[in-house]
């Protein structure tokens, strides 16, 4: 390569930004998330394969190259990332349960790292979440919380009652008081939410956060103005919405002020959303068709299929008595029945060749399952059986 062409490539790496994205990035380069990222092993394996330390520079590569030529540096060399993710969980069909995970995660995001000296796997963080279906209930996702902590005390090995001692519901309230809800009625509103968390958040006089990262923004309902926004302007375009300018514009302006949170806070973002696609298999992998615009797919770090697993139906020659006799069975075998969730391989396509081959390292848990029970959630981790 001559000197030319070298320098010329190396000037192509020089990047221009202003001071704020200069600070930035020295607040950030180099220093990982502590421990994981979700604290939900299951979902930061997958995220450690997707949200990976940008490719190395031409520059990285000849300080590795220039002194020893015989040195090579690994394919893929894994380290801990520097970057908030952005996750998306889509539901194959209706009460597959993608809230009841959106939950969970917030749950672990809200509670403290320990009780009483027992780790409870916790973040101790506060949490956004916006409502757009106006669905949220406290009352559960505080079951869920008191579940999960149970459970961690039960598995301590310790005395569990002197543990359950104070474990109470006013215990998990003050964990909730770092839960801020925002519930807008429309794209217009939920820009207007968007642009004023972080006046709101930086308010010392508005909550009791003050002390606490925000950890998670978490968004249900990612699809919930879809049909509302495509009827405003289909008719100029003949029904053809992802041409449709300002539709895509609504969505191109949430992912700038998302991003803009995540520069701000270093917040992971959660979002739920329904297909408008039959749930298909490529190659023996799940696939489903976003639909929301591309602005968005190029912003989402990874996106999970969650879908409710299916119970064996009576076969076709069950008498009416047998189907009786059976029934205690069937109930106990629909309510234990679990949800899986699997990465979406739509686009997998275009995916580098080191993702492949960390999915492929994965082999089973690459997908994970989870229960939904009365009181709470309970995540299968197939590395070791539980979670």
């Amino acid at each position: 390569m001559s000197t030319d062409a070298l320098g010329s490539r190396l000037l192509s790496e020089i990047k221009e930004e202003n001071l704020v994205e200069l600070l930035h990035s020295l607040r950030t380069r180099g220093v990982p998330y502590e421990g994981d990222i979700l604290g939900i092993p299951c979902l930061d394996r997958l995220l450690d394969v997707f949200v990976d330390p940008s490719p190395p520079t031409l520059i990285e590569e000849q300080a590795y190259t220039q002194w020893e030529p015989s040195y090579s540096r690994p394919q893929h060399e894994k380290k801990k990332s520097t970057k908030a993710p952005v996750i998306e969980i889509t539901g194959a069909s209706p009460c597959s349960g993608k809230t009841q995970l959106l939950y969970y995660a917030a749950a672990i995001s809200l509670l403290p790292v320990t009780y009483k000296d027992v780790s409870i796997q916790g973040k101790g963080g506060a949490v956004v979440w916006i409502d757009t279906d106006g669905r949220l209930d406290i009352l559960r996702l505080r079951d869920i919380m008191m579940t999960h902590v149970s459970s961690c005390l039960d598995h301590s090995g310790d005395q569990v009652s002197e543990l359950q001692e104070g474990l109470d519901k006013e215990y998990l309230e003050t964990s909730l008081q770092h839960l801020h809800i925002f519930r807008p009625q429309s794209s217009a509103a939920l820009l207007k939410t968007l642009e004023s968390i972080s006046a709101y958040l930086f308010d010392n006089h508005r909550h009791y956060s003050n002390a606490r990262r925000l950890q998670a923004v978490i968004f249900d309902g990612l699809s919930a103005f879809l049909w509302q926004d495509r009827m405003e302007k289909d008719n100029d375009l003949g029904g053809d919405y992802q041409r449709n300018d300002t539709f895509v514009q609504r969505y191109r302006l949430v992912v700038d002020r998302l991003r803009d949170l995540q520069n701000t806070f270093e917040c992971v973002i959660i979002a739920s959303s329904w297909s408008l696609s039959p749930l298909g298999m490529a190659s023996a992998r799940p696939t489903m068709r976003p639909h929301i615009p591309a602005v968005w797919n190029n912003f989402c770090a990874l996106r999970i299929i969650v879908a409710r697993d299916g119970v064996t139906k009576f076969g076709p020659g069950i008498s009416a008595e047998e189907a009786l006799l059976e029934g205690p069975k069937r109930l106990e075998a629909v309510q234990k029945r679990t949800f899986t969730g699997q990465i979406n391989h739509w686009g997998s396509d275009e995916w580098r060749d080191d993702i492949l081959e960390s999915l492929r390292s994965l082999g089973k848990n690459v997908a994970f399952s989870f229960r939904v029970t009365e009181h709470g959630v309970k995540l299968f981790d197939t590395e070791d059986g539980k979670h």
